[in-house]
């Protein structure tokens, strides 16, 4: 069994939707399809939280001055 993520669109949005899980590709495509979703790719790894984050994407954000837009509340990053 795999984890396959899935995105879904919005009034010309894209947004992470639920994770689906199923045996193959072929299975998830299906479940997303009776959803309205678009399979987008698989889980492969899950990191330990490092408490050293929030430094960590302060360079992040200071080195690409990123530019956080507000209008943000239902959309996630994956």
């Amino acid at each position: 069994m795999k984890i396959y993520l899935t995105t879904y669109e919005l009034n010309g949005d894209e947004f992470a939707g639920p994770n689906i899980h199923a045996l193959n590709w072929k299975m998830a495509t299906e479940i997303a399809d009776h959803h309205g979703l678009t399979v987008s790719g698989v889980l492969t790894d899950i990191h330990k939280f490092d408490e050293d984050i929030e430094k960590e994407l302060d360079k992040i954000v200071i080195e690409h001055e990123f530019f956080h837009d507000v209008n943000t509340e239902n959309r996630t990053i994956h």
